[in-house]
């Protein structure tokens, strides 16, 4: 049965030809942000196959969709899992499984990639169910989202609550503000005022969807269990939020390529708080990495624990604060460079330098220190530089003064 789509990112009509397998994909693509835009009904192009008679095959073909991405532009061909596992029966060479989870099609493959561009198979069991609900749950709000706004008053009372009680139902958040319409509460999570996974949890069974202030706080906490509305004591069954100022901090300082790198970590020492398919994968990753590695984070979440009141923290990693960041003038960053300095003549000479401070005898460095050679060093380390010159940027003309000093 096809389906026409009114679709806002393409504002226009896009059609499925199937609402079970087409329809699903066309709004995965509506809501994903690595798709720019997607066509319906391409051109169609030739492939070239052979038959199980070995006989060369060329017809024409019309894939579902052409789409354009951030990272690939290409053909998508839609299809059941049953029915590939039928084709690839009648012709072998057309649809292959590789891996035993993956389906290619290798002719379409070759025609995609002379003009640099890629051809993909796209099976039934790829749909997120829980995803596609929630998008059809939130399509209304979706479709006039520029003029529904959530007063701030009532975002406010929301986040009172959601910080007081961080991962409460969506059910206990209904009640705990009665006063406030639904629609107000599906507005703030279509806006992305609240955080819902939306790909796990769904909309319509509200007594089993947490719901966080961003998601940077819902990667903190494990994922809640399933709990059963118990009518007015539903919010005393939500359990306070141990996590600390300090932690809430770290945690919406951090970025999203912090949040994915600590997922995995936790994933890697924690296997048991997930149950899905990229856990297989990350289980197979994870026999790769040395015991030691798994030891020492699991140090880190224990730590982390005790101080913010959630382990995950201890698993982002600083990459922020990583590589030579030195603001030149400041007092703790001047102590460090004459050490700097040191290495450098280690390296580059044969002498063994010190600090002087004599004027007639020392020669200013850039690091705002003054250093003397005093006498020659034997070591291997400074035989390797010994036929090497001072560094034209060590030192400086003596014309030039320095305004910083050290008591």
């Amino acid at each position: 049965m096809p389906v026409w789509y009114p679709s806002k990112k393409m504002q226009c009509i896009i059609k499925a030809e199937s609402h079970k397998v087409e329809f699903a994909f066309l709004l995965q693509a509506e809501h994903s942000d690595e798709v720019l835009e997607m066509w319906d009904q391409p051109p169609a192009i030739q492939l070239e196959y052979k038959d199980k008679r070995n006989c060369v095959q060329r017809p024409m073909h019309t894939a579902d969709y052409f789409v354009f991405g951030v990272k690939e532009c290409g053909w998508i061909e839609c299809k059941p899992l049953q029915e590939l596992v039928k084709q690839a029966e009648s012709r072998p060479n057309r649809y292959v499984l590789e891996d035993g989870n993956t389906w290619r099609c290798p002719p379409g493959e070759a025609f995609a990639a002379k003009f640099g561009l890629t051809y993909r198979v796209w099976t039934s069991d790829q749909i997120n169910w829980a995803a596609q609900e929630n998008w059809l749950y939130l399509e209304d709000y979706y479709s006039d989202l520029e003029r529904l706004v959530a007063p701030e008053a009532a975002l406010e009372l929301l986040y009172r609550q959601i910080e007081n009680h961080p991962g409460m139902m969506l059910s206990a958040l209904r009640m705990a503000t009665s006063e406030l319409p639904t629609d107000l509460i599906n507005i703030a999570i279509a806006r992305h005022d609240l955080y819902v996974d939306l790909a796990t949890y769904r909309l319509s069974e509200p007594w089993r969807t947490p719901v966080f202030r961003n998601r940077q706080t819902a990667r903190a906490y494990v994922k809640p269990q399933a709990k059963e509305e118990t009518g007015a004591h539903a919010i005393a069954t939500e359990s306070a939020s141990s996590l600390t100022p300090e932690g809430q901090a770290l945690l919406e300082q951090a970025r999203d390529v912090d949040l994915v790198t600590a997922v995995f970590r936790n994933r890697v020492i924690n296997p048991d708080q997930y149950d899905d398919d990229e856990q297989v994968q990350v289980n197979a990753c994870a026999t790769t990495i040395p015991v030691r590695t798994k030891r020492r984070r699991r140090q880190w979440y224990r730590d982390a624990e005790s101080q913010y009141g959630s382990g995950f923290i201890g698993l982002l990693p600083h990459f922020a604060r990583s590589g030579r960041k030195r603001d030149a003038g400041s007092e703790s960053n001047q102590l460090a460079m004459p050490m700097n300095c040191v290495a450098a003549l280690a390296v580059v000479t044969n002498g063994t330098w010190m600090r002087s401070s004599s004027p007639s005898v020392a020669r200013d460095t850039t690091c705002g220190e003054r250093w003397t050679r005093t006498a020659t060093c034997s070591t291997s380390l400074s035989r390797v530089g010994a036929t090497k010159k001072l560094p034209k940027d060590f030192f400086v003309s003596s014309s030039k003064s320095y305004s910083t000093s050290r008591e």
